[in-house]
């Protein structure tokens, strides 16, 4: 029997108690190919998905950060409405580990998507094979065969390995790291834990809150060591870890201190994540929040935060101090509010430990029901919980019936710090919020759980307890009955599952399919916000201006904090000829979003239209500060401080220093002629006739249908008068 625990069932006597025999490859490699035709039906499935190649929200931030990283094209996509996080010279927003190694993915298979996911489920199935080798080391072949079977054929390993938020690098590192402690528990050398600090680390950088994890498995370390081979020795193993922890992170903290001058270890994001769970609006789930750190609901809104929080302060904040800005003011909730943030923990508790798959960044639960193959696949959620439960009480029931040898010191504390593995990342959760996405990480742990009891049922049944596996089986059953039963409902995703695939299809130039999933998605839900704001960009795209007009004005009469649906309103009520009507929307994305610079634009033009110089002026530099390179912006302004009627809002030297940096970029009878008209507001019309009558002749020779009034402009400049504008609108 190997190592002793009673559950050996495939050792080849004649390779030794340690190595595994024919049989035991054997169900391995059928294990593996089970998994390898699973995956690869999958790909045959996400080849026709609109998302392979413009993921949502948190994958396609992590792509677009992946390819610049691969290939240094820094491109904005068009979900990201012009915000640039400018991720190249500002401290990581997010844990830099998953785009580091999704940007190898881009250089190896060349950028290819369906390639991309085909090597995460080469990884998946790695990591079963680890999980084979773990578990026969721990505690028996059989053990390690069960537990890759079931990592191998487990439809949510399957998902997320099709997706690009590198939840498969964690399920690749989990079964290392119980190697790893294994290791450790028995030998307590410093090298072993070298190992898992590193281990720490690199969870770390994948998701942030593995650091908690370095506290909770340095204090096993620490107890484990000493007890078995002295306080001294653990404190060196613990110092080991520790050190190796921090090479592993040090890496990233100096390039944040170096770009931003703050210490950030490895993301900024921890106060924009606990404002997400702790704020008057608060779901526990959702990560899409307003109130006083303003709208929140993806990577791409971090700028808008930023903006937001500079214009409060009046100077220019950067995501750090903005992100801590918001986590102090969640404080302030959670101190303020008690009960209520008792509540959102205790309902964040339920959820992380409940039925259903809640959603996040893709509403998983919606898409496994929508998939041919995944919706077929076993075990959900509340099965993996019941079996993590029950599969130690399976244990020690055999071992009172003496079926199963008691466990190695080494192998029971290596199963007692996979339980704080488990314990710990859900209270690292907690404070935050909720989703599938980050309850995965426990999944292994419970799936590891869960196989030492089916291979302790399965040692009862060998050894003649006929009745026992059927008591356990009912137990299982029974457990898992009452695990099933939700007791906080959640949503399956199925209007965000239409609105990402109607964006989806938009971004790719489809704009039928896109219209299609987008109305179905507002049908069925009619107070989407998300929904009408997709398809009123469809609409916008093709030129059906009236009726985004109407489908966006019930969603913004409703309240709404999202900039992009306020804009998009502004801009179909321009594109009908309503400017008095687009001032009141536009104006509203450009105070949820002062960084949006196409909205100062749209908003200084509509008040142009209806005689509102003063505040056509004041967007028009807002958004000459966001874009200090826009050549028309700088034009606009230039023109209205040189020929405003206002004497309290020309400003001839400033109009003039405009000019003659967008005529220095670019000549044509429009920069000419408002040159000319700051030459002539400054008192130098000598200098604003040459100028104009360079633009007449620019004008004569490309057909230009304004050259009467710039003749009319010539003669005032020639008898020594400036251009004014009308003070009536348009």
């Amino acid at each position: 029997m190997t190592r002793g625990t009673g559950l050996d069932v495939n050792a080849d006597r004649r390779h030794g108690p340690n190595r595994p025999g024919r049989a035991e490859i054997v169900a391995l490699m059928l294990i593996l190919v089970l998994g390898a035709a699973l995956r690869l039906a999958y790909l045959v499935e996400l080849r026709d998905d609109p998302g392979l190649t413009t993921p949502p929200v948190d994958a396609g931030f992590n792509l677009y950060w992946a390819r610049g990283l691969a290939t240094g094209d820094w491109t904005l996509p068009s979900d990201a409405q012009g915000r640039d996080p400018k991720i190249p010279e500002t401290a990581f927003m997010r844990p830099p580990g998953y785009p580091y190694v999704l940007a190898l993915l881009i250089r190896i298979t060349g950028g290819s998507a369906l390639a991309i996911r085909g090597l995460q489920m080469v990884a998946g199935l790695l990591a079963a094979a680890l999980s084979w080798w773990a578990g026969r080391r721990l505690l028996s072949p059989l053990v390690g065969l069960v537990w890759a079977g079931l990592t191998a054929v487990h439809w949510a390993f399957i998902y997320f390995e099709g997706d690009l938020n590198g939840t498969w690098l964690l399920t690749l590192l989990f079964p290392t790291t119980v190697l790893v402690l294994q290791r450790l528990a028995a030998s307590g050398l410093w090298r072993d834990g070298a190992l898992l600090g590193a281990l720490i680390g690199l969870t770390a950088l994948i998701r942030s809150n593995g650091l908690l994890l370095g506290i909770v498995l340095g204090g096993w370390l620490l107890a484990v060591v000493a007890r078995r081979r002295g306080l001294r020795r653990g404190l060196v193993g613990l110092g080991a870890a520790a050190a190796a922890g921090v090479l592993v992170l040090v890496p990233t903290t100096i390039r944040n201190a170096r770009v931003s001058g703050h210490l950030v270890p490895v993301s900024a994001n921890g106060g924009i994540t606990l404002y997400n769970g702790n704020n008057p609006d608060a779901t526990g789930i959702s990560s899409a929040v307003s109130g006083e750190a303003g709208f929140f609901a993806s990577p791409w809104h971090g700028a808008d935060v930023i903006a937001r929080a500079s214009a409060r302060e009046g100077r220019p904040v950067d995501y750090v101090e903005a992100s801590r800005n918001a986590g102090r003011e969640a404080w302030r909730w959670i101190k303020t509010n008690p009960d209520d943030a008792l509540r959102l923990i205790g309902l964040r508790a339920l959820l992380f430990w409940g039925p259903d798959e809640i959603a996040h960044s893709s509403p998983i639960a919606a898409d496994r029901a929508a998939s041919p193959l995944l919706r077929r696949l076993p075990f959900g959620f509340a099965l993996i919980v019941a079996g993590g439960i029950w599969g130690p009480a399976a244990w020690a029931f055999a071992r009172r019936r003496s079926a199963v040898a008691a466990m190695p010191e080494a192998t029971a504390a290596t199963m007692v710090a996979v339980a704080l593995i488990t314990g710990g990342w859900f209270v690292s959760f907690l404070p935050f919020l909720v989703s599938s996405l980050y309850r995965m990480t426990v999944v292994p742990c419970l799936l590891l759980a869960a196989s030492v009891g089916v291979a302790a049922t399965l040692r009862l049944a060998r050894t003649g307890h006929a009745l026992s596996p059927i008591l356990l089986g009912g137990g299982l059953i029974a457990l898992w009955l009452i695990l099933r039963v939700p007791l906080v409902p959640v949503d399956p995703g199925w209007t965000e599952r239409l609105v990402q695939r109607g964006l989806q299809w938009r971004a790719q130039g489809e704009l039928v399919r896109a219209e299609t999933e987008l109305r179905e998605a507002l049908h069925s839900s009619p107070g989407s916000q998300r929904a009408a704001n997709g398809l009123a960009a469809v609409l916008l795209d093709e030129r059906r201006f009236g009726e985004a007009a109407t489908v966006l004005e019930p969603a913004v009469a409703a309240g709404c904090d999202d900039p992009a649906l306020h804009f998009n309103l502004g801009l179909a009520r321009v594109a009908t000829g309503d400017w008095a009507g687009a001032v009141a929307p536009l104006r509203a994305a450009t105070e949820l979003a002062p960084n949006l610079a196409e909205a100062q634009v749209l908003l200084a033009s509509a008040c142009e239209r209806i005689g509102d110089q003063a505040s056509a002026i004041t967007a028009y530099e807002r958004a000459l500060a966001v874009e200090p390179d826009r050549i028309d912006v700088a034009n606009n302004l230039a023109w209205l401080l040189a020929t405003t009627v206002n004497d309290h809002l020309r400003d001839g030297p400033r109009a003039v220093d405009l000019a003659q940096r967008v005529v220095a970029s670019t000549r044509t009878p429009a920069t000419l002629d408002t040159l000319a008209a700051a030459y002539a507001e400054t008192g130098r019309f000598d200098d604003a006739v040459v100028s104009l009558e360079e633009a007449l002749d620019l004008a004569s020779r490309g057909r230009d249908t304004a050259v009467s009034d710039l003749e009319d402009r010539l003669e005032l400049y020639r008898s020594r008068r400036p251009f004014r504008l009308t003070a009536d609108p348009h």
